[in-house]
């Protein structure tokens, strides 16, 4: 009669660098780190995506990233809630907004739904890292590139009811890691037709 080895549960867990809590794999590990220890301590097992622009510190969600930037950093953040009767209102608002703050903002991942909402992420197109596409033989142009290598904080997130379609927007104006360059926003379609004409 052959006997099947003994595998030892206990050994074979994962175990979390930071607080020596075990995991079945190392997946249940990441996941734990994502949640749990979203500082700059975890940050070699999961960095995150959205990079502090006055240090090191990464973040996967933006709520982490003001709350260190506050206590971090003193960074005073201005948020304003808004409400519109429909996503055309809105798209209205965030244009007029832009060219009033010279800024502009981008959807990000695009739309998110549940079943009675949907939710548009914007953020500042300052945000973000420089990719070169090419192979390196021209240089980069005189004002450099429109990424900051890090995230900046202002973002507007649009909550569209499904049902109405009315709109609830948070909007956090506080622009951090970069000045409010002209050089650095795109050319709005109208215009390029003017030249163009």
């Amino acid at each position: 009669m052959e006997q099947t080895p003994v595998v030892n549960a206990a050994a074979a867990r994962k175990e979390c660098p930071h607080c020596n809590k075990t995991f079945c794999d190392q997946k249940g590990v990441k996941r734990h780190i994502k949640r749990a220890h979203e500082d700059a301590a975890a940050a070699n097992l999961y960095r995150g995506n959205m990079k502090c622009t006055d240090c090191d510190s990464w973040f996967t969600r933006m709520a982490s990233l003001k709350l260190h930037m506050q206590q971090n950093h003193e960074v005073e953040l201005e948020t304003r809630e808004l409400q519109f009767d429909n996503m055309a209102g809105f798209m209205a608002w965030k244009k007029e907004e832009e060219t009033t703050t010279r800024s502009y903002y981008v959807l990000h991942n695009g739309i998110v739904n549940s079943p009675t909402t949907q939710y548009h992420y914007y953020y500042c197109n300052r945000s973000g890292f420089y990719k070169g596409k090419g192979k390196g033989i021209r240089n980069l142009k005189c004002q450099q590139s429109a990424k900051i290598d890090g995230t900046c904080l202002s973002h507007i997130v649009a909550d569209e009811c499904i049902k109405t379609g009315a709109v609830t927007a948070t909007y956090v104006t506080t622009h951090t890691g970069h000045s409010m360059d002209l050089c650095h926003l795109p050319i709005p379609v109208e215009i390029k037709v003017q030249i163009a004409t």
